[in-house]
């Protein structure tokens, strides 16, 4: 059981993607029947998602749509993607037979502000007595010295400052499944970041699970169903998956792991290898939130009013990379306009990167929605600047970004 005994929980997904599928495991292994659950999770930030037509608001409630009419867009080229599951939950969840009142999605959209005074809405609404984050890999553990390594910390960072700004009434903690799996944290800083969390006395407990257990059997099924029917892949379930179900032996595994970009027709792949802890990956750790956010420096006063402004404060702390990169996203859903983040990771290697930019700066260029690009101080010499320059004029935003703004 938990460290406390709520009444009504919301349980969040600190991540987009996966992180909401969690919240089964979680809800299955540690919360008696009598609780009532909510859940949420953040819908994915380098996409416009319309529900029944509608664009998306700060918060919806999937429960309360009367169609099936959802769709996900790309921005810079209009296009509908699949794989955009989170609608199918509330069919899928009743399949299963998951205890779930409300699903709620959350877009970072609206910028900080906005989004937090709708949820303090949402939680004084639904009296809920407890928030429990759940994060899969345990990224949201990030400390700055592990920004060089870090590829998503835009909805996670949010998330944990978003959490920590609600009422101190709140029973708020944080569950970390499989940590390490995500690939984010060398394994060897993963350790490093438990043990200070342990001697400072923000640990709460461990819990292991395996595939007896009904909480990992629903947990997997309902990943399962989400790859059948949207064509999805997901990375850390196919891990966990293979950790769990194959009984491994050895206490260490070996994987590779992938980043992916497109630009226009042109895939492009970044490949890096991680050594992950089995014994880890079939754990639940939890912490309190609380605590862990007053230690952790990155958005201490992270009032942003749109991503853009939220990715140049990732890029000026140094992460790797963020979940936009690569990416043509408004500064506010209003707007036609679009600004185009050609940033690519650090994983990239020197050839791949250099003609990354090259093809990111002629998409740049003939794209007419695209007014300004934001570039890498480190990947200037990369640019041909005769032909830039009769297109972009330049401005420093921070020590690490250039902005190149459309004439």
């Amino acid at each position: 059981m938990l460290p406390f005994k709520p009444h009504r929980i919301l349980i969040v997904g600190t991540g987009s993607g996966r992180d909401i599928v969690a919240s089964v495991l979680i809800q299955e292994l540690f919360l008696d029947k009598s609780v009532e659950v909510d859940i949420a999770g953040f819908l994915t930030p380098w996409a416009i998602h319309f529900f029944d037509e509608h664009i998306e608001p700060p918060i919806i409630n999937l429960n309360e749509t009367k169609s099936t009419k959802f769709k996900k867009v790309i921005i810079s080229e209009n296009k509908e993607v699949k794989g955009f599951f989170e609608p199918l939950l509330v069919d899928i969840f009743k399949k299963f037979e998951v205890r779930v009142n409300n699903i709620y999605l959350l877009s970072l959209h609206y910028g900080f502000v906005k989004l937090f005074n709708e949820l303090v809405y949402l939680v004084d609404k639904n009296r809920y007595d407890a928030v429990l984050a759940v994060d899969v890999g345990g990224d949201i553990l990030a400390t700055s010295e592990d920004y060089q390594s870090v590829l998503t910390p835009l909805v996670d960072w949010n998330c944990l400052t978003l959490l920590c700004k609600l009422s101190k009434e709140l029973a708020l903690y944080l569950a970390v499944v499989s940590p390490g799996v995500c690939g984010e944290i060398t394994l060897y800083r993963l350790y490093k970041i438990i043990e200070q969390i342990k001697n400072l006395g923000f640990f709460v407990k461990r819990v292991k699970f395996n595939k007896t257990h009904k909480s990992y059997q629903k947990f997997n099924s309902v990943n399962k169903e989400i790859n059948a029917l949207t064509g999805a892949y997901s990375h850390t379930f196919y891990i966990i998956n293979k950790v769990v179900e194959s009984c491994l032996k050895s206490k260490f595994l070996k994987m590779t792991y992938k980043k992916k970009y497109q630009i226009k027709d042109m895939s492009f792949e970044a490949l890096f290898e991680r050594v992950l802890d089995v014994d880890l990956i079939q754990s639940v750790y939890f912490f309190n939130i609380r605590e862990l956010n007053r230690i952790r420096p990155h958005f201490k006063e992270h009032y942003y009013s749109n991503l853009i402004l939220a990715f140049k404060k990732l890029r000026q702390l140094g992460v790797c990379g963020t979940e936009i990169d690569l990416c043509a996203v408004p500064e506010n859903l209003n707007t036609k306009k679009l600004t185009y983040l050609l940033t690519p990771c650090c994983y990239v290697s020197e050839k791949l990167r250099e003609e990354m930019i090259y093809r990111g700066v002629e998409l740049s260029v003939i794209n007419k929605k695209i007014h300004k690009m934001l570039l890498l101080r480190s990947d200037l010499d990369r640019i041909s600047f005769k032909k830039v320059k009769s297109f972009f004029e330049f401005y420093p935003c921070n020590k690490h970004v250039i902005m190149l703004l459309k004439k």
